[in-house]
């Protein structure tokens, strides 16, 4: 299948030094919304909009409060759709579909889809933080990794990721705009515009365009070929990989979409430690990115062996891991 290069990470490049993240990867805008500004709307449908919180590739997110609920209500994230072609409405029904009917302390909280004046939205939860990026370059920058932090964040990523793959439901666009850590510490999974449902339709491909982000893609999405789960794993070894040693895989200055997929899809990757000098608690953290971004799927750890590396004191007393050991509730289908 012919590749053509996705979108730009619109939301890296939109990203503000605030750091609050939605789930559409975007970061919060600490100024409140100018009623003179025709983007910032007084109102959508019945929601009060407060402030810009961000502007992605599909559209725009804005902090949000319902009349309708007491002042002293949490407010909402609510999410529009910049074009509503064919596709991109899918897509955005899609995205809201897949993650409204989970309930998980990893997955960010979707509320309610509608449309009003043509323009198509939904609420979610909104919850003060930065993305993994900007997380872990303050908890565990390179030169000054922190084990500890690492294992905490990727574990919870990876609780959640599990919860999605239990549901049937492939990410496709795992990265750090995509990933985020409450000032609590919980991490959230965000953004699931490109996700999959298991036996269905593979998502990350449309039509001859692959969707998705190149320097996080696994091999077998970038071809375009048919993908599971296992695609999702090998973006957490980019990311893990990343947090590490400071940079992407496979990545050079100037490179295009194009040629970081092609060296992907046929260079050898080297060792996390032969590119950096990494403390020693770290080095089954590098270890298991390595593993997690073989070429061939099948090579890849299982959700069970990755949680054994992030939580060795679980593994080690024989305690049930976290992916396959976490509730995941569905919520009543709506829709």
């Amino acid at each position: 299948m012919p590749w053509d290069p996705p979108e730009a990470d619109s939301a890296a490049q939109t990203r503000q030094d605030s750091g609050v993240v939605t789930n559409d990867g975007t970061a919060t805008r600490a100024d409140p919304v100018r009623r003179s500004d025709p983007a910032a709307p007084a109102t959508i449908g019945r929601f009060r909009i407060d402030e810009v919180l961000g502007s992605g590739g599909m559209g725009v997110v804005y902090l949000a409060r319902d009349p309708f609920e007491p002042e002293d209500a949490r407010a909402v994230a609510l999410k529009t759709l910049r074009s509503p072609d064919p596709v991109a409405l899918m897509r955005f029904k899609s995205e809201f579909r897949y993650t409204a009917a989970l309930a998980h302390p990893n997955l960010v909280k979707l509320y309610e889809l509608g449309v009003a004046n043509d323009t198509w939205f939904f609420t979610m939860e909104h919850v003060p933080g930065a993305d993994l990026g900007e997380h872990l370059t303050l908890r565990s920058p390179p030169g000054a990794l922190q084990a500890g932090v690492l294992r905490d964040v990727f574990a919870q990523l990876v609780d959640g990721l599990g919860a999605l793959h239990a549901a049937g439901v492939r990410h496709l666009d795992l990265k750090p705009s995509n990933v985020m850590v409450s000032d609590e510490g919980r991490v959230l999974l965000l953004d699931f515009g490109v996700a999959a449902l298991k036996g269905g339709q593979t998502r990350g491909t449309e039509g001859h365009r692959v969707v998705g982000t190149p320097l996080y893609m696994a091999p077998e999405q970038a071809r375009g070929a048919p993908t599971d789960t296992r695609a999702d794993l090998y973006a957490l070894g980019v990311m893990l990989y990343e947090a590490l040693v400071g940079r992407r895989p496979f990545e050079k200055a100037g490179d295009s979409a194009l040629t970081i997929i092609m060296r992907k899809c046929s260079e050898a990757l080297p060792h996390p430690s032969d590119v950096v000098a990494l403390p020693p608690e770290c080095l089954p953290l590098a270890d298991l990115a390595h593993a997690l971004m073989e070429r061939d799927p099948g090579a890849r750890p299982t959700l069970d062996e990755i949680l054994a590396v992030l939580r060795p004191e679980l593994a080690s007393s024989g305690r049930a891991l976290g992916a396959t050991a976490v509730a995941l509730v569905g919520r009543e289908e709506e829709l």
